[in-house]
């Protein structure tokens, strides 16, 4: 058994082409490799972007002993969650149901029958946290599967699994038809205000994840009663995520979400899809709170989309990695974006503007991310920065704006993180829908790159014979 993603399209399948794992992708040879083995499918989702999928990789599917253990008594599968979401969504959804939680990557257990019977996400490559080792669970798995009491049982939890996973899907409503009644979106938003974090924004006590659906249910049922609470849990929902380190404060466009209950520190890969739906919910909270913040935060987003996600032809490219080469060489989460007073001093040329750059957003010498780096956070509202520094409004702003372009500038010049260069046709529809939307309420010349990006998938994703839109499109 040889790994044989280098046959692969997928630039995350090819991420894993020289692992000593012999990977092999999701198809019909992998599937019957199992069968005639007789031996469990170790199965592996996830994405190009996904820091979590990098550290795993590096720690276990990179280690020769670990490789060996998986070669020997399993057939491993790496897939692509954005090429196959179907697989993704049937097992994430086992996950979900087991775990009570999910996530990438997405590691999971199956029968040659690929049912599943063993579920989880991330391991470490020793115990740590209350997780079992990885190589430990291998090999358990392994054990129990030669003996035949114990693999009775694990078969048998595989079909049970499959029947309740089976069943969940089954009740999944069906998105045709009618669109859904004003009822159903007042008790949407009513949930939505229950479970709202009202003091930083967003939902829930820890990880802050960009919710558009909600904050969308929210201001459409806002216009349509007047409920302030509607309006107030959106509008504080979007200052956070404008106002704090899931923003790009310095080239636009959104993280994924953040790892903290108050929007500090996000994780910092950038989806296509987060920078379509995003921008959405903003514009829809500018046409209600008249926010100019909201509209800036639009159209920075589509200046990044524009310039780190276009292809020549006018498609939308995936994503944008987590991680990035630092000073020193090494590959860090976040280095990319992060910085401390000495690299915003050395990027800024007027003492003054670097000091405003570091009160605006944060910088300190003991930071608030790793290795006493900063994520940019708005600190520091222009009201409070002008009365420190005696400086009037356009004098401020002018300031600002020169600090800004040459923190852009110094940035360009880090190495960058690593681009996913498909284009998947369901995403680039998000970023042509908010593109149009943007063409609406803000600028029509807005609609130019939609159009572009239409014609482009016309092109190289609609086959006309078979009439079928294509799911993927790599040059």
């Amino acid at each position: 058994m040889e790994n044989r993603l280098d046959e692969a399209a997928s630039p995350y399948l090819e991420q894993h082409a020289d692992n000593p794992v012999a990977w092999q992708p999701w198809d019909r040879q992998a599937l019957e490799l199992a069968r005639e083995r007789d031996v469990p499918i170790f199965l592996s989702i996830g994405y190009a972007a996904c820091h979590w999928c990098h550290v795993m990789a590096e720690e276990s599917f990179e280690d020769p002993e670990t490789a060996e253990i998986l070669n020997e008594n399993f057939v491993p599968i790496k897939v692509d969650r954005e090429e196959r979401p179907d697989v993704d969504s049937v097992y994430m959804s086992v996950c979900q149901m087991v775990r009570g939680q999910g996530g990438w990557p997405l590691s999971v257990w199956l029968t040659p029958e690929t049912e599943p019977f063993q579920v989880g996400t991330y391991f470490p490559p020793e115990p740590k946290q209350g997780m079992p080792a990885f190589g430990d669970l291998l090999e358990d798995i392994a054990d129990s599967w030669s003996d035949p009491d114990e693999r009775a049982e694990i078969e048998e939890r595989a079909e049970q699994w499959a029947d309740a996973v089976a069943g969940e899907l089954e009740e999944t409503p069906d998105a045709r038809g009618e669109a859904p009644d004003e009822g159903f979106i007042d008790a949407a938003a009513s949930a939505a205000v229950r479970g709202a974090d009202r003091e930083h924004g967003g939902w829930g006590r820890g990880q802050k994840f960009p919710q558009p659906g909600r904050l969308h249910a929210l201001l459409r049922a806002f216009d349509r009663t007047g409920r302030e609470e509607y309006r107030d849990v959106a509008t504080t929902t979007l200052d956070a995520m404008v106002g704090g380190g899931l923003y790009d404060h310095v080239g636009g466009g959104f993280h994924r979400y953040c790892v903290d209950r108050d929007w500090t520190v996000p994780h910092f890969e950038k989806m296509l899809y987060d920078n379509a739906e995003i921008p959405r919910a903003l514009l829809a909270g500018y046409q209600v709170a008249g926010d100019e913040r909201y509209a800036e935060a639009v159209r920075g987003t589509f200046e990044f989309v524009e310039r780190e996600l276009t292809h020549l032809e006018g498609g939308f490219y995936a994503t944008l990695d987590a991680e990035s080469e630092d000073a020193a060489g090494e590959r860090e989460e976040g280095a990319f974006y992060v910085w401390t007073p000495g690299t915003v001093e050395d990027a800024i040329e007027d003492d003054t503007d670097a000091a405003l750059f570091c009160d605006r957003y944060g910088v300190t010498e003991a930071g608030n991310f790793e290795h006493g780096t900063t994520v940019l956070t708005e600190s520091a509202s222009l009201e409070e920065l002008a009365e420190a520094y005696d400086l009037d409004t356009p004098a401020l702003a002018e300031r600002l704006e020169r600090a800004h372009g040459q923190a852009f500038e110094a940035r360009e010049g880090r190495p960058r993180p690593p681009r996913d260069e498909k284009v998947l046709a369901g995403w680039n529809g998000l970023m042509i829908s908010a593109l149009a939307e943007g063409a609406l309420v803000l600028d029509e010349g807005y609609a130019e790159p939609a159009a572009e990006a239409l014609s482009f998938c016309r092109e190289h994703l609609w086959d006309a014979d078979a009439g079928r839109l294509n799911r993927r499109f790599k040059d």
